[in-house]
């Protein structure tokens, strides 16, 4: 028995640093997954990924995101079109009864403008997600350097 406690003493050190990139934060019938932004200056932009969830019976709509850390916060989604990806700003990100949408790279995203504070390697940054049904959800993103950084579902 003490070989196997052994073993996992060696293995444990290179578990636990994903386990901690692995967050969630839960509202109500919403589940945010993963939550992260990218690593930038202040004064520069930074896109924010993550996987919302909604179990309940009632779709609902992520509707606005608040950042004290940015100037402005939008919502977008990418446009493909002649080889290069441009994001247009929508108005809301539809998530629907039982469903579950990845904000990632290539896809949906919120881009925060005018960084008020460098956004530095592996600290966090507090955000407010406002849905239409379930309300104001407070999340913390964790700053990357990229999305192969470690972040999986």
């Amino acid at each position: 028995m003490f070989r196997h406690f052994a073993v996992l003493a060696v293995f444990l050190p290179f578990v636990l640093p994903s386990a901690v990139l692995a967050h969630s934060f839960t509202h109500g019938d919403i589940r945010v997954m993963h939550p992260w932004a990218a690593v930038a200056a202040a004064g520069k932009s930074s896109p924010v990924y993550m996987t919302l969830t909604n179990s309940g019976i009632e779709p609902d709509r992520l509707v606005a995101v608040e950042a004290k850390a940015a100037g402005r916060v939008e919502i977008q989604k990418a446009k493909k079109g002649s080889g290069a990806t441009s994001y247009e700003t929508i108005a809301a990100v539809e998530l629907g009864a039982k469903k579950t949408v990845a904000m990632q790279p290539g896809g949906l995203r919120i881009l925060l403008i005018d960084l008020k504070e460098p956004l530095r390697h592996e600290y966090t940054l507090p955000m407010t997600l406002v849905f239409e049904r379930a309300g104001r959800v407070e999340i913390q993103a964790v700053i990357q350097k990229s999305a192969a950084e470690g972040h999986t579902h």
